[in-house]
């Protein structure tokens, strides 16, 4: 949704040319590269659920900044906060991915991945028509961000019944 309806967004809102528009999407994959490029310590820390559940918070809480934003500047905290979150889930749903799939089935499971993610892009225009027409482009920004929250309370509460699963099973002995 950032990358093709926030140029839309920005124009609208403040008059963005196409060059601040792509500065601001720019800012958002650029601070996306500190949480992918740590991933490593903070997989260490955290469960993916955790994980996954903070990014989808991030971006929860980024596009309403974007959606209720009056200015490029107030758009561009917003597309950053996002764009961390866009850091975390990146490497974690790669690593989550092999983790779970078994080995014969990784290339078709990263291409359903990939597929899955412009799919999202190219369709996401299309699922917020409705919300977009009744309450402006910014409105969808905010809708999408509470169902992001709403997607990482899902990941919190999942998270926990399987962490609470997984002390219930007794552990092996190797």
């Amino acid at each position: 949704m950032l990358i093709i309806q926030l140029p839309f967004l920005l124009e609208a809102v403040a008059g963005a040319s196409a060059t601040q528009s792509g500065l601001v999407i720019s800012g958002a994959i650029l601070f996306s590269i500190s949480p992918s490029l740590m991933f490593g310590r903070i997989n260490r820390r955290l469960s993916i659920f955790t994980i996954v559940t903070l990014g989808f918070i991030l971006f929860g809480i980024g596009y309403p900044i974007i959606g209720l934003g009056t200015g490029l500047v107030q758009i561009f905290v917003g597309a950053a906060i996002a764009g961390l979150g866009l850091g975390l889930l990146m490497p974690t749903l790669n690593v989550w991915l092999v983790a779970r799939a078994p080995e014969v089935f990784r290339g078709r499971a990263f291409g359903l991945l990939t597929t899955s993610i412009s799919l999202g892009q190219f369709i996401s225009p299309i699922l917020t028509e409705p919300i977009s027409s009744q309450m402006g482009i910014g409105g969808s920004f905010v809708v999408v961000g509470a169902v992001m929250l709403a997607v990482a309370a899902a990941f919190f509460v999942g998270g926990r019944i399987n962490s609470e699963a997984k002390s219930l099973v007794p552990s092996q002995q190797v």
